[in-house]
């Protein structure tokens, strides 16, 4: 693969790590998965993951090795090869979707195989990385699927905000309602059925006392 290096100083990934957790973003786990150990080692050393949003968590040889470690280990993102011995990438997308159907995917394929990459659209595969690829196209889809799963995460939070508030505020206006609707029997500012419903209460009440 053609790789040049595009990392940063460490004060710039620092930075960037700063940065996203000040705002509650945390780095995004990545697994690598390659049969070739040249391309496996290549690729963690010269991506700079933390300018991306990201972190290695882990390295794979092949797909069966990859899903047993996703299960101990469910990562964000996995970038992966197609053509490996045991379990190929593809079949490694089918099954993680079905599993963890969050997980991203970044696909490496050879030019031969490119067509047969783009079945791996019906299990959300996006990103399709032709061989030979350098470590800008992969920081490229790296920086973009980080992206996509910040606005996710922040959709999360701001449902799980709301919900939240609903649910402080509701029992409040259920209060409200009531002392209102009692207020305006007392003082008949209530008419027709709402009159009728709180007389109807209020003597059942008066009774009962």
């Amino acid at each position: 693969m053609d790789f040049a290096s595009i990392a940063g100083p460490d004060g710039e990934r620092a930075s960037l790590s700063s940065y996203r957790m000040k705002r509650g973003m945390h780095m995004y786990k990545v697994l690598l998965v390659d049969d070739e150990r040249m391309i496996l080692d290549g690729i963690s050393t010269v991506v700079d993951w933390t300018s991306a949003g990201t972190e290695l968590a882990g390295t794979a040889r092949n797909g069966i090795e990859a899903l047993d470690w996703i299960r101990r280990h469910p990562p964000d993102i996995v970038i992966s090869d197609i053509k490996m011995p045991g379990m190929d990438g593809l079949q490694l997308a089918a099954k993680v979707s079905e599993e963890y159907p969050g997980t991203r995917f970044i696909l490496l394929s050879g030019f031969g195989e490119f067509e047969y990459a783009r079945l791996a659209m019906k299990y959300g595969v996006k990103h399709y990385l032709l061989k030979p690829c350098n470590e800008n196209k992969i920081m490229e889809a790296l920086r973009e699927i980080a992206a996509e799963l910040d606005q996710a995460e922040q959709r999360e939070q701001f449902i799980r905000r709301l919900r939240y508030g609903m649910e402080k505020v509701l029992p409040h206006v259920k209060e409200q309602f009531l002392k209102e609707f009692v207020t305006n029997k007392m003082y008949g500012g209530a008419t027709g059925t709402i009159t009728a419903g709180c007389s109807s209460w209020s003597w059942r009440a008066e009774r009962s006392g």
